[in-house]
Parts: C-alpha cells; structure tokens; sequence
C-alpha cells in the first residue's frame, strides 16, 4: 500500500502514474504519455536515489523508442514501422521531446530538428476543414503551441488561425497558451475572452485520442503560462477530482493531468516545505520534506 501527502488536492499519483508505466501497448500516443509524466517527477515529490535512476532510465529509453516512429519527412507514424504521418501524435511526440531537452536530456541526432521541420511546414499548409463531428482547428493550434513551446513560433500562422470565425474551445486554449508562450499576453487574454473553463463533456476523440478530462488539463496549462494563478487553482481542483477518482481514464489524459498539475507546481509552487505526523502501522512517523508530494 502506498499512503501519498501532498499540499496540493490529491492526484492519485502511484495509480495513475503505475497505470502509465505498465501499459502494456505501443503507438505514439501511448509511448509518448507513458514517458511525459515522468518527467517532471523529481520536481514534485520526494524520490529515493534509486527511484531518480529507474525515471531516468525510463526517460531515456523512450526517447529513443520515438525515434523509432519518425518517417523520413519528420513526422512520427502511429505504429513502428508504418509510413503514415500521424497529425496528433506528432505534435505529442514533439511537444514531450522539447521539455525533455530543456529537462536536460539528450535527443538523438536530427530527431527533434527534422520533427519541428515536419511541423513548421505542415503549419503553413494548413486549411481549415470543419464537419459535423469535429474542427481540425484543434490540430493546428496544437502544432502551433508545440513550435511556440520550442522557440520556433509560426507567426503568419498563429495570426491566421486566430482570425477563425468559429475557433473551438480546445483551439482557443492551445492557441491562447502559444501566444503566451510568446510573452504576448494581451493576445492571448483577447482569443479566451470567449472560451469557458468548462469543457463540454465527452469521451473520446479519434482525431486527437483526447477527452474533455485531457482538455481541462489543457486549459490549466495554459492558465499557468498566463500567471492566472486564482483561475488556474480553481482548474487544478477540477483536473484533481479527474486524477483522484476511481474512473477510467485513457493513457493521453492521464498524461496531460500529471504533466499540468506538475506545471501548475512548478509554476506557483505547492509549498516551501511539508510537515507531517503520520501513524503507519501503529507507529508515528514524522515527515519532512520540500517536495509538493511524498509517499509512504
């Protein structure tokens, strides 16, 4: 049994975190998700040096378990071996390989250049294309978010898609966090001027492999870039009930709520330090630490 404090609202961090790293399946989207939420574990809870290594190694050999999806235009494939580019699970891939980088992890040769290349263009040729079921506005404002996130923002783009008469919300908030990445807040204020917080229900996306539970976290991102720190405690609650429950959740937006609660802590802190008295066993034992969470 695993007793978790934290001095945030509870996330459910050993299950869900466990539910990730034994996922016994491998396209982009899951290899991707199971090594995105380890990565920024060391700056939320307290790990055994041990613990330390076996992250590390898990980081390491999914990065290079990418690589193995990457087609020789840049884009990643959904399965090893396939030679189709796959929309979402590129900008995924690109998004998790980016923050790894600046994590301080190294990327194998012309990996991440060629994918940002992929992305780059594809930004450019975008078209908008709107059905009954589903805008790919959201596909847009996700590459762009990601080439914002790496230094290499696609402006003409970025103003392009703003002009959209009938944004999505999930558009806007991705979009919203690209141009906050920017440094340009008021843009960013007038695109969520119209956007909720609260995402319309719904399960599942075949296009983006999301749900509104992944979308929430989104928007706690984007909150965060924005320093909205009341707004953005308010979503940490919402994304908190997600992690915390007992439902079902896919491997994509278990990833997303871990990686936005992790940002959300590294953003406004979750405390300078934790003080506990807990009785395991019938035995008292006194915790201190610095970290946001820690396990017994």
């Amino acid at each position: 049994g695993v007793l978790e404090l934290s001095t945030i609202p509870p996330i459910n961090l050993e299950e869900r975190l466990n539910y990730l790293i034994t996922y016994p399946h491998g396209c982009i989207e899951q290899t991707t998700s199971q090594t995105f939420a380890q990565l920024y574990l060391t700056d939320i809870m307290d790990l055994s040096p041990e613990r330390k290594t076996e992250i590390e190694k898990n980081i390491k050999y999914g990065i290079n378990e990418i690589r193995k999806f990457q087609l020789s235009n840049g884009a990643m494939a959904y399965w090893q071996g396939a030679n189709e580019p796959n929309d979402w699970g590129s900008s995924y891939a690109g998004h998790f390989l980016v923050l790894a980088e600046k994590k301080g992890y190294s990327l194998p040769g012309g990996l991440k250049k060629n994918l940002m290349k992929f992305l780059q263009t594809t930004a450019l040729n975008y078209e908008f294309a709107k059905n009954k079921y589903w805008n790919n506005d959201v596909l847009q404002a996700y590459r762009l978010y990601v080439l914002a996130l790496a230094g290499q923002p696609s402006m003409s783009a970025m103003n392009r898609l703003r002009e959209f008469y009938s944004l999505s919300e999930q558009a806007r908030w991705l979009l919203a966090g690209a141009y906050a990445k920017m440094g340009q807040i008021d843009e960013a204020e007038k695109i969520i001027a119209k956007a909720s917080m609260n995402i319309t229900p719904y399960s599942v996306n075949y296009y983006t492999y999301g749900s509104s539970d992944r979308d929430m976290a989104i928007v706690l991102q984007t909150l965060c870039l924005m320093n909205k720190k009341q707004q953005a405690f308010a979503q940490l609650k919402k994304v908190s009930d997600v992690l915390s429950s007992k439902s079902w959740l896919s491997t994509q937006t278990t990833a997303f709520g871990l990686v936005s609660v992790a940002e959300f802590i590294k953003k406004f802190g979750g405390a300078s330090a934790m003080q506990a008295v807990v009785n395991v066993n019938g035995k008292e034992v006194n915790l201190k630490c610095n970290a946001a969470i820690t396990q017994i």
